[in-house]
């Protein structure tokens, strides 16, 4: 039986129980009540009619009797009224008179009348007695009336109160029911389950319950879980540990805090020969350290024991049978919860082997860097000897070339002279490369003009361009922003090595030389129209001693080697050198380098104010960059494909301020020099662009310098347009800085090379000094006090370093006075540069030297010690 039923059950008792007591104690009030009612009423109503009668029945006044009777009977709803006198004679009658019972009460009387009767009394005489039968079946249905009526309400309140249990049961049963529900997700999914009852009551209350009981029994759960888990995890790591413990490979020492051994595993007993039982209350290091033991590390363990601290260190340890062993030692303090000592653990490996190994590493390592030593000291060396032959030949067949007419004789010094500069260019490359490789790259940081490099680069690889009949093209904006700072050397080697590849493997076409601004730097491209790279060797072509044709019929001379040193060099930039090629079209390097901005004060605006260029020129590629430089410059650009095409627009030569011609073969070009020529007050400047061959380049009109070299950049067209454009002659240059009468101490041991400097300098006015070793020189320069000094590094009695050294020495005194002091040496090395400068030294010529190199050195210096004696007066003068 379900509890709704259970309740419906009860509750429907309880009322049915009440109800009755209700009925029956209602009823049993009503019986009662009427029923003594009734019986006073109807004796106080036989009592005054005895009275009433009572003369009548003395007088035995019948009629009058009779008539009483009459009225009686039907005013007061009485079954009969009978009146006798004293003997019991009926005087009078009226109503249905059967039998009279006066002991009967009125709810007992079976024929609904009750029986009352009054004596009729005079001074306590009995005359009679009257007799009366008052209806109460009228009572009785009224009772019987209220029984039914009782019962009927009785009926329908107990259906009523079952209806309400049923519904009261229902509702109390569907929230008891979330409970239940919600009990049996407990069961099933497990605590932490939460069910929601609306309302106020003690069911819901009673569910709130449920919820806090089922959050606190997921909670316990959860941490029940988590502590079976560590339990677990932990009793996995002890059986794993001991696991470990007993089949590890390393010896494994656990000692009591005062460091006493309480167990050891098997790997202990294995590498000590020590047994478990022997080591027992034994410390490790009275049992396993002896004589050959390192002390310092026998107090570092002491130390770390003392301070509870953990340390590893490696000791040589001995064995029962005193066999030496080395171990690396791992010791660990083990604490409670309150950081009380515990134990301590000791792991101990066995490296021995190790340091066996270590020792023929170190070994090898140092036979190594003696080896390296010895390659590093082999090239120097080798670079050394062979430059410093390299400067005769390539010096003397440069002053040769300088008064040698014969064009035979003239190619073949030329030859001679290129030949000894592709032999140093390989030099360069192998000790760049090795530099590379030994990691002893640095990068140097000094502020210079990214213009004036891209110039310079671009005006010595224009000789090669020239020769092969190519054209060098340079596209950088004027308003990129050049001053900056990084290691200059190193990009303009960079720029060399690319250019001068592209230039190598280029037959027809350009090269094109791109420079722009990013983000974060300078993006470099080096463009040419080529033979191109093929596929399959793309991927190898960056790397050391790989060429587009390695195979021993190749076309192209090199080492293979400037694309690797480019890398490696851009790579210590942080950049990235790509190539991409397509045989047959050419190729595409590209590299970007993040470049420090310096601080520009002024950025000089280059314009022209509207001056006219016509350019004659088929070649697209160099108009479209020439036309760009003029709209920067603000020029009027006019471009003619040909002669006969500016012949054919009738354009007025002597307009134009500036004429190029990139041609000069044709007849037509000819004529228009002519139709120059006969113009009076001709004022219009012409050039013909370089790479120049055909008759027409010995045009009257077409002085020896009227030829512009390429590649043409804004530079060399501002110098066109300003009257400035004049060639420059170094030797004109170096007189004209008044080198006249200078002196000039050069310390040389190789009489070739000071025959060489000699011939070099024969006609600049200077008052040369020579002397064969570092000795001489310093007596040299104690007599003649040169403004000067030019020395070799390597020289026998005193070095270059040692004569620089007593240089600066005197002049510390008022009787020197300070002068530059320049290296001069076939040392090419970066160190050896660097170890100049800490000497004292100002600055640095390589062997072999070109004569331009040695007069813009001297220019350079001179001028500079001018402008420090100027700056000097200025100062005596300003004090004064």
């Amino acid at each position: 039986m379900t509890l709704r039923s259970k309740t419906i059950i009860g509750i429907a008792l309880i009322e049915a129980l009440a109800l009755g007591i209700l009925i029956v104690s209602g009823l049993s009030w009503l019986k009662s009540s009427n029923e003594k009612s009734l019986e006073i009423g109807s004796q106080q109503l036989v009592s005054v009619f005895a009275k009433a009668s009572r003369d009548a029945v003395i007088a035995t006044d019948l009629a009058y009797l009779a008539s009483f009777a009459q009225s009686v009977v039907s005013e007061h709803n009485l079954a009969y009224i009978r009146i006798v006198d004293q003997n019991g004679i009926e005087l009078t009658r009226k109503g249905d008179y059967f039998s009279v019972d006066t002991n009967v009460l009125p709810f007992d009387a079976s024929d609904g009348i009750y029986d009352v009767s009054s004596p009729i009394m005079l001074d306590e005489l009995s005359f009679g007695s009257v007799e009366m039968g008052v209806r109460v079946d009228g009572i009785h249905q009224i009772f019987d009336y209220a029984k039914r009526a009782s019962i009927f309400i009785a009926v329908i309140e107990m259906s009523l109160v079952a209806l309400f249990s049923f519904a009261l049961g229902t509702y109390l049963m569907k929230r008891l029911d979330l409970l239940r529900k919600g009990v049996m997700k407990v069961t099933q999914q497990g605590p932490g389950t939460h069910i929601t009852i609306p309302g106020n009551d003690e069911v819901t209350r009673v569910g709130d319950a449920f919820n806090l009981m089922s959050s606190s029994l997921a909670q316990a759960q959860d941490n029940l879980a988590q502590e079976y888990y560590k339990q677990k995890i932990l009793s996995d790591k002890v059986s794993l540990l001991a696991e470990v413990a007993e089949h590890a490979r390393d010896a494994i020492i656990i000692t009591s805090p005062d460091g006493k051994i309480v167990w050891v595993n098997p790997a202990f007993e294995r590498l000590t020969k020590y047994s478990l039982q022997e080591a027992l209350n034994h410390t490790p290091g009275t049992l396993l350290q002896g004589e050959e033991s390192d002390q310092a590390t026998v107090e570092l363990l002491s130390q770390s024991i003392k301070n509870q601290a953990p340390i590893r260190v490696e000791i040589l340890n001995y064995t029962k049978s005193r066999e030496k062993y080395w171990v690396e030692i791992d010791l660990s303090p083990v604490l409670d919860q309150n950081g009380d000592l515990l134990r301590f653990i000791a792991v101990e490996r066995n490296i021995t082997d190790r340091r066996e190994i270590e020792q023929q590493l170190s070994a090898a390592v140092e036979k190594s860097n003696h080896a390296a030593k010895a390659k590093s000291e082999f090239l120097a060396n080798m670079s050394h000897e062979i430059r410093t032959p390299m400067n005769a030949i390539m010096g003397i067949s440069e002053v040769l070339l300088e008064n040698e007419q014969r064009v035979e004789q003239k190619d073949l010094l030329t030859l001679l002279h290129r030949s000894a500069g592709n032999l140093v260019t390989v030099i360069n490359d192998i000790l760049d490369y090795s530099k590379i490789e030994a990691g002893k790259l640095t990068l140097i940081e000094e502020a210079f003009d990214l213009k004036e490099l891209i110039e310079n680069c671009s005006n010595l690889c224009a000789y090669q361009a020239t020769h092969n009949k190519l054209i060098l093209l340079v596209d950088m904006p004027l308003s990129i922003d050049s001053k900056v700072i990084g290691d200059k050397g190193r990009i303009n080697q960079i720029l060399l090595n690319l250019v001068g590849n592209a230039l190598k493997f280029t037959q027809h076409g350009h090269v094109l030389l791109k420079v722009s601004a990013t983000k974060h730097g300078y993006q470099f491209d080096v463009i040419d129209t080529g033979i191109g790279i093929p596929a399959d060797r793309l991927p190898h072509i960056m790397e050391k001693f790989e060429q587009v044709d390695n195979s021993v019929t190749r076309q192209y001379e090199g080492t293979g080697l400037g694309l690797a040193i480019s890398k490696r060099l851009i790579q210590a930039y942080g950049g990235e050198l790509s190539v991409t090629s397509t045989e047959g079209v050419g190729s595409r390097f590209s590299f970007s380098l993040n470049l420090k901005h310096q601080p520009e004060i002024s950025s000089q605006q280059h314009h022209l104010q509207r001056q006219k260029l016509l350019l004659i020129d088929d070649y697209l590629p160099r108009a479209k960059r020439l036309k760009a430089i003029a709209e920067e410059l603000n020029l009027d650009f006019i471009h003619s494909l040909s002669s006969e095409q500016t012949q054919a627009d009738q354009n007025d030569l002597s307009l134009y301020d500036v004429i190029l011609i990139g041609q000069c073969e044709r007849h037509a070009d000819k004529e228009l020099l002519n139709s120059l020529k006969h113009q009076p007050n001709h004022k219009t400047i012409i050039r013909i662009l370089e790479p120049t061959w055909g008759e027409l380049t010995n045009h009257p009109l077409l002085t020896s310098h009227q030829r512009i070299s390429q590649p043409v950049t804004a530079s060399k067209l501002l110098q066109l347009f300003s009257a400035d454009d004049k060639p420059i002659n170094p030797v004109a240059s170096c007189q004209a800085a008044n080198l006249i009468g200078i002196s000039l101490l050069v310390a040389e041991d190789s009489s070739v090379n000071r025959i060489l400097i000699s011939k070099m300098l024969e006609d600049t006015g200077i008052d040369l000094i020579l002397a064969e070793d570092g000795a001489i020189a310093l007596d040299l320069y104690q007599q003649m006090k040169p403004d000067l000094v030019i020395t070799d590094i390597s020289m026998p009695n005193k070095d270059g370093f040692s004569l620089t050294k007593d240089i600066r020495e005197l002049q510390k005194s008022a009787d020197y006075v300070w002068c530059p002091i320049v290296a001069f040496s076939a040392h090419a090395l970066q160190e050896e540069r660097e170890n100049s400068k800490e000497i004292g030294m100002d600055d640095y010529l390589t062997k072999p030297i070109k004569k331009i190199e040695l007069l813009n050195m001297i220019t350079k210096w001179i001028n500079h010690d001018k402008l420090s004696h100027q700056s000097g007066s200025d100062l005596n003068v300003h004090l004064k």
